[in-house]
């Protein structure tokens, strides 16, 4: 399989085009590692930060202190306050934490912040 890749990298794309039209293979795209870690393609709100709810904002101001990833020990009780079941908690963080088990980055509070609000509704 390598000799075939090797031997189709030096043809020129116009080449590569056809060849892959005329077999009815694609090329693939570059996969998004964020989407390769986290298993789903994750919205933009998450990924960047940006137009986060306020309440979102505290949380991250109350559990971090300057590093990437988050004070477990701070969002404990903060995810206890939600009312919701320590099972279901539990199932969101685990579907959440992929980076570094059993410790949360920014990226994946987000992710169980946005969990949580939706399982309250």
């Amino acid at each position: 399989m390598a000799a075939v890749l090797n031997w189709f990298c030096h043809f020129s794309d116009s080449y590569k085009t056809f060849l892959l039209n005329y077999s009815g293979l694609e090329e693939a795209e570059p996969e998004d590692p964020l989407k390769t870690l986290y298993g789903l393609e994750l919205p933009e709100w998450i990924t960047s930060g940006t137009d986060l709810p306020g309440v979102y904002k505290d949380v991250v101001a109350k559990c971090t202190s300057g590093t990437d990833m988050i004070n477990t020990n701070d969002l404990y009780p903060i995810l206890l306050a939600s009312e919701l079941p320590r099972d279901t908690l539990g199932a969101i963080w685990n579907s959440a934490n992929h980076a570094k088990p059993g410790q949360l980055n920014h990226l994946e509070l987000r992710i169980v912040l946005g969990l949580v609000a939706l399982a309250q509704v």
